[in-house]
């Protein structure tokens, strides 16, 4: 594969899988599916949409009109040029909902990992549209990844992307899984985004310019909502580590709290046998 060789334009675009709308800030490439409450899927800071396969199509069945999209940078969405922090993410969101008019009824937002943070800063600000929460392995800044600390030192994290960007974002793969060796086909649906321009400088810029330090007062705001709250943690994640729901569950202390055994930090996509059913029935309530 020819890494980050190709642009994203029209022409490529009408080759992909899926449909795209364009924002104010650009391209933004998503799928919706299925009729009724809808509920909204937002992917971390690495792996996009694809992540919420094991069980995207199983809500769509379940009467939910189903929004999974791919953040700036990732997947098909337009690599832009700009600042990938908390204002990026929820305009990107906000405008995607209101071009598809999905603004006019309240929904539910499930975000993984860093698409935590992100559902988390957009109830805080847009709460009036919010029925629901669920976050999976959220991001929190007491436990954020070595490289990611050592990306917001100013001066340090210029040199660690000149010399190790690529592998950074590469190296700790399989260390999203309990058992990745179950999971063979992850890896090539990974790569089929690399393929064009953008992707590192956009994840790097996120990592550098996303605002973790707010997250323990946005999650405390959002545990004074009157909406519901689920959480999901796999038992073996490493990326952010089990016990951290510990300050998750102090933060918000009326949120429903799953613990999935012989899961990583993708607990819903090794365990959708478990999640799918938890989740379905926090949505029917």
């Amino acid at each position: 594969m020819d890494f980050e060789s190709l642009e994203l334009t029209d022409e490529v675009r009408a080759t992909l899988p899926g449909s795209f709308i364009q924002t104010s800030d650009g391209y933004v490439h998503y799928q919706l599916k299925g009729e009724g409450e809808c509920v909204v899927f937002v992917h971390g800071i690495t792996t996009p949409s694809f992540v919420w396969d094991p069980i995207f199509d199983e809500l769509a069945s379940h009467n939910f009109s189903v929004l999974r999209y791919d953040l700036f940078g990732r997947g098909y969405s337009d690599r832009i040029r700009g600042r990938f922090d908390v204002d990026l993410y929820d305009r990107q969101l906000l405008e995607l909902l209101t071009k598809l008019g999905l603004n006019k009824k309240k929904l539910t937002l499930v975000g993984l990992s860093l698409g935590g943070a992100i559902c988390a800063n957009f109830a805080v600000r847009h709460s009036e549209l919010i029925k629901s929460i669920c976050l999976i392995d959220p991001v929190h800044p007491s436990k954020l990844p070595r490289a990611m600390k050592l990306l917001q030192v100013p001066g340090l994290n210029k040199i660690i992307v000149k010399f190790f960007g690529r592998n950074i974002l590469f190296s700790n793969m399989s260390g999203n899984f309990h058992n990745y060796e179950k999971f063979p086909q992850f890896k090539d649906k990974f790569m089929a985004q690399l393929k064009f321009k953008g992707y590192s400088r956009s994840v790097i810029s996120t990592m550098v310019q996303y605002k973790f330090d707010n997250l323990d007062r946005i999650y405390t705001s959002i545990g004074k909502l009157d909406v519901p709250i689920c959480l999901f943690w796999g038992e073996e994640d490493t990326i952010v580590p089990y016990e951290v729901n510990e300050k998750l569950r102090t933060a918000i202390p009326h949120v429903i709290f799953h613990s999935i055994k012989e899961a990583g930090h993708l607990s819903h996509y090794e365990k959708p046998e478990i999640v799918t059913p938890l989740l379905l029935a926090f949505l029917e309530k």
